[in-house]
């Protein structure tokens, strides 16, 4: 969820994607390779900061945010490969 500021300066959340869409990821992120899985788990689930998780892999902060990147990136093209993923049916 995403939390923006509406006009008395309160947060708020708003949801990024419906909750189809959110299974629909939630699928896709088990396809990743083990590595890429693994290090979206730890940072983004699991809490870990970017060197944490570097350290725990026996890896370089740098490699870890390229393997972010590119997991992303793969997140991205099958999203936009899946004809259920509604977000991509907006933009079409």
């Amino acid at each position: 969820m995403a939390k923006t500021q509406n006009t008395t300066g309160a947060f708020i959340e708003e949801r990024l994607f419906s909750e189809t869409d959110y299974a629909i990821i939630r699928t896709l992120i088990q396809t990743l390779p083990n590595t890429k899985r693994r290090i979206l788990e730890m940072h983004f689930w699991e809490g870990f900061s970017l060197t944490e998780t570097a350290a725990s892999l026996g890896m370089d902060w740098a490699r870890i945010n390229r393997e972010i990147k590119d997991a992303f990136e793969m997140l991205k093209i099958s999203c936009e490969k899946d004809p259920r993923f509604s977000r991509h049916k907006k933009n079409r």
